[in-house]
């Protein structure tokens, strides 16, 4: 059989075990019914009554019937003991027949009582009536079974008889012997329980288990000899009341705690459960005790982890939803103020001793221990301090300084702080340096348990993970903060949209200005709500192939109208941000605003195209300038040996004049490429326009008005007085050309400030002073494809007798040559407006350019050295200087120059050189040459500039050039020019 300890368990066995003994009992009770009920049926007082009515024969008959059927075998015994009757059961329990026991005695069935034994038996039996014995009867077969035997003594008449009845108690003999077994049983089962058994009567013990004495003390014997309540420490005699006893006797149970004293005087808790019990008839009381001091004690353990649990509630509470680092520390302090009941609770930073300073950022007090330093202020890092925080962190847990604890409190900080003992643990937040949490106590000396001990580390543990999640948010929110700052500044539009429906999430500030709306306006909208529905459908188709592919898709030309309805060039690339799964979640677009870029590639690719037209027209402008040298120079030689009069003359004339026409024209073309050689000086614009009105007015003719509007005060720019003539020429003949009929030309003066932000929206412009030169009309105006094509040399819309397309390409390349800039201005039907800007002088005084008219070819007889790699230009110039009076030596390369120059015996006055020569430029040529003769004076010649002798077309100070091709008159005015040093 199992035993076990639970009290539930085992009052129900005690119970199958009371019910099973009175289910013994009963049938004992019904085995000893039969010879009682016959026996007082005999000896019953009411035969008179049964006589009156049946009579005595039926009452014979009756009685008779009675005892022949009766269940105990029945007998009529004489004063022998000799058989005078049996009845059926008799001889049925027996096996003989009624007349063979007629024929015997008690004696010879009645094994446990010899004759002699029954035979003393007699007197007893006549003196008492009534005599009870158990015996062994035999049976006819020799078994024997036990019997039951009750004698009554009748006297009838004279005679003496004995009335036997004979009971067969195998049965109840077998119960007996099972209730015996059961009652063992529940011995051992009651003895193997941990609770304590004690059975007593009103409080005497008659019965305890094992475990009742393992629990107190004391042996089984020594238990007996006492009283129920001599152990139990709260209750005494008087508490068992007479009611409670009667209460407990009608069938009431009671559970209630107490305490019992041991044998040794120790007390301890016990639970009692009491109940009645019937044993053979006697009510006793049961009670079962259990120590409960392992449950106590779980049961303060239970209760402290609740307030541990309710504590750290209270303190996760004061954590839950805060985002402010100073409230969260504040509500914790607060919490642990209250749950530790402590003087002072704060946190330090940081917890390292290595640092120059500490600061406790929050202090929470009660009032009448206010905080000595004030939140956040720093202190320095002395060693007494140092040393606190070195034990913190090399502990594992929280750590007690003061009296009594394992630390003492240095002196100093006893005194400057007020404490008497602390606790503090270290926290380290995966953000920074440790902090410290700590608890003071000022008001006495206290040691804090080790449950306190326990709820402060845990605290210190959630708290360090708060402040972590804080920490951490505040620098995510700063690095948010720092991206978005990077984001919103990065001159690029950014965007980002979300993968489902495509509505914007995030856009930067460049995109704010692009599209004229705030991102508050813009957000959780999509394309359809901010562009027209064609263009949303093309823009949301690319997007969705970029979210379908997951693929980055780079688009270097996306059209687009910004919020001035101006349709802009983006060059956009379109990102899929794709989650953990791989799957689209955003998409982000990067788009750069490159109208301006495509805008200056335009031009760069205009500014190229020119500066290849340019150098063609150079190359083709000096060689077509040699053979017009060839030209004007010998009808010059021809027109001084002839006679005007003659018919020849007026020919050679007309050649001439036609070579001059040929030679402006090449002008126009070294104008344009910048190739043409100038000689800047300080001018005043005003003057130098109002010299030039009078020629132009002709130039326009009557019907169109010429305006002249001059600044005041206009600044000095510094070029050649020519190229102004030329600009204003050309611009004013093309304004004549585009007005019909009667019209108006404007000239303006001024001066013009540009700054970087202008210069930053407006494409072409440089930041600078300038002095505006503007040439209005109110002709025809033109449209945007002839503004494109306007300086491209033999670009024209004029008839094809009309022009030659080399004016706004000559006024163009003047103005780049003197690092000036145009803007043109014009619209179909509204006219142009030419606005030209160079670049303001401030060096020098303005100079008056003084005319020289040679009436007569000026004349020499030096030697001069002649180098030209083109033959017949060598020819040429060499007669035009011997015409001149002048001694000639010619070279066509320059190694044959040095070479003449090193045979020559005489002096050699003056070089005149080619700039472009084979093998060696004209400067390099001079520099050999003056290394032989350092008094040799040089002049260069060239049908174009050469950087060799001019800075961007301009002549270099102290250089002498005379421009191809020339006449002999210009030969002969810039050789004395040269050599006189003029």
């Amino acid at each position: 059989m199992q035993i076990t300890s639970d009290k539930t368990e085992l009052l129900r066995r005690i119970e199958a075990l009371k019910q099973r003994v009175f289910e013994l009992e009963e049938a004992l009770r019904k085995c000893e019914c039969s010879a009682g009920d016959q026996y007082k049926a005999i000896n019953s007082s009411e035969p008179r009554a049964v006589e009156s009515q049946l009579g005595r024969e039926a009452l014979l008959q009756l009685t008779q019937f009675t005892v022949d059927n009766a269940m105990d075998a029945a007998y009529w015994i004489g004063t022998e003991m000799q058989i005078l009757y049996v009845n059926h059961s008799a001889c049925k329990a027996l096996g003989y027949s009624r007349e063979e026991l007629l024929a015997m005695s008690l004696s010879d069935i009645d094994l446990s009582h010899p004759k002699e034994m029954l035979s003393s038996y007699s007197n007893e039996i006549k003196k008492n009536k009534f005599y009870f014995w158990e015996s062994i009867h035999q049976r006819k077969d020799g078994s024997v079974f036990p019997v039951e035997i009750t004698v009554n003594y009748i006297q009838f008449g004279d005679k003496e008889y004995r009335c036997v009845f004979a009971r067969d108690i195998t049965e109840r003999n077998k119960a007996e012997e099972k209730l015996l077994e059961s009652e063992e049983r529940f011995r051992k089962l009651v003895d193997q329980a941990s609770e304590g058994f004690f059975l007593h009567d009103t409080g005497k013990i008659i019965d305890v288990n094992k475990a009742a004495c393992d629990m107190l003390g004391y042996s089984r014997e020594e238990l007996m000899q006492l009283f129920v309540w001599d152990m139990d420490n709260k209750t005494g005699p008087f508490s068992y009341t007479k009611a409670f006893w009667e209460e407990l006797a009608s069938g009431s149970n009671f559970i209630f705690e107490s305490e019992f004293r041991r044998k040794n005087g120790t007390i301890f808790p016990v639970e009692v459960s009491m109940g009645c019990v019937e044993l053979r008839g006697q009510k006793l009381t049961l009670k079962l005790v259990r120590d409960i001091t392992e449950r106590k004690q779980a049961e303060i353990e239970r209760l402290a982890n609740l307030k541990f649990f309710e504590s750290m509630d209270r303190v996760n509470r004061s954590m839950q939803g805060v985002k402010d680092l100073d409230s969260m520390i504040s509500d914790v302090l607060d919490v642990v103020l209250d749950l530790f009941d402590c003087d002072r609770a704060l946190l330090l930073y940081p917890c390292d001793p290595e640092a120059e300073s500490w600061s406790s950022p929050i202090i929470r007090t009660k009032p009448e221990y206010p905080r000595v330093l004030k939140p956040g202020m720093k202190m320095p890092m002395v060693d007494t301090v140092a040393q606190i925080l070195r034990i913190t962190l090399d502990s594992e847990g929280p750590v007690q300084f003061g009296y009594g604890a394992e630390h003492q409190i240095p002196v100093q900080i006893m005194e400057h702080f007020g404490v008497k003992s602390t606790m503090v643990t270290a926290l380290y937040p995966k953000t920074g340096k440790p902090w410290s949490l700590g608890l003071q106590q000022c008001s006495y000396d206290r040691l804090w348990t080790s449950e306190e001990e326990r709820l402060f580390q845990e605290i210190g543990r959630r708290l360090n993970d708060a402040l972590t999640s804080l920490l951490t948010y505040h620098d995510l929110i700063k690095s948010e903060e720092f991206l978005s700052n990077i984001v919103d500044n990065i001159p690029s539009m950014i965007f980002v949209k979300d993968a489902q429906e495509l509505r914007f999430v995030r856009i930067n500030k460049a995109s704010e200005k692009f599209l004229g709306c705030s991102d508050k306006e813009v957000l959780g909208k999509n394309d359809y709500d901010l562009i027209p529905k064609e263009e949303a459908d093309f823009h949301a188709a690319k997007q969705q192939d970029v979210l379908i592919n997951k693929k980055s898709v780079d688009i270097p030309e996306e059209r687009i109208r910004n919020k001035n309805n101006e349709e802009r060039i983006l060059h956009t690339k379109k990102i899929p941000v794709l989650d953990k799964t791989g799957n689209p979640q955003y998409l982000l677009g990067i788009s750069e605003d490159i109208t301006e870029h495509k805008q200056l590639e335009a031009q760069l690719r205009q500014s190229q195209k020119m500066e290849a037209i340019g150098r063609l027209a150079g190359g083709v402008a000096h060689d077509f300038n040699n053979m017009i040298g060839v030209i004007v120079g010998h009808t010059d030689l021809c027109m001084e040996w002839l006679d005007p009069s003659q018919p020849l003359f007026a020919n050679l004339q007309e050649i001439r004049t036609a070579a001059e026409r040929s030679a402006n024209l090449t002008r126009q073309l070294l104008a344009f490429a910048r190739k043409q050689t100038i000689a800047p000086e300080v001018l005043d614009l005003n003057d130098t326009v109002e010299g030039m009105l009078k020629m132009l007015r002709r130039l326009i003719g009557e019907d169109i008005d010429l305006a002249w509007l001059p600044g005041t005060g206009v600044w000095p720019v510094k070029m050649d007085a020519s190229q102004i003539d030329q600009i204003l020429a050309n611009l004013c003949v093309n304004a004549r050309d585009a007005i019909s009929g009667v019209g108006k030309i404007t000239i303006e003066t001024g001066n013009v400030a540009i700054d970087e932000t202008y210069c930053s929206e407006n494409a072409g412009f440089i930041p600078g002073e300038y002095v505006l030169l503007a040439v209005s009309d109110n002709g025809s105006g033109m449209d945007k494809e002839s503004l494109n094509s306007l300086f491209e040399p033999f670009f024209t819309t004029k008839d094809k007798d009309k022009g030659t397309g080399l004016g706004l390409a000559t006024v163009y390349g003047i103005v780049k040559q003197n690092d000036g800039f145009i803007n043109v201005y014009s619209e179909p039907g509204q006219g142009s407006t030419f606005k030209i800007y160079l670049p303001r002088h401030t060096a020098d005084a303005i100079q008056t350019k003084q005319k020289r008219h040679a009436a007569q070819l000026l004349r020499g007889d030096e030697t001069i050295l002649l180098v030209e790699d083109e033959v017949a230009l060598l020819d040429m110039g060499k007669q035009m200087l011997v015409r001149l009076g002048y001694k000639v030596l010619t070279a066509s390369t320059p190694h044959e120059a040095i070479r003449i120059a090193k045979d020559n015996a005489g002096k050699i006055h003056l070089l005149i050189t080619d700039i472009v020569l084979p093998d060696m430029n004209g400067r390099d040529l001079m520099e050999k040459i003056t290394s032989l003769f350092p008094e040799i004076k040089c002049m260069f010649m060239s049908g174009y500039t050469s950087n060799v002798i001019t800075h961007h077309g301009k002549l270099d100070e102290g250089v002498y050039f005379i421009q191809k091709p020339f006449s002999l008159q210009t030969l002969a005015t810039k050789v004395r020019e040269v050599m006189d040093g003029k």
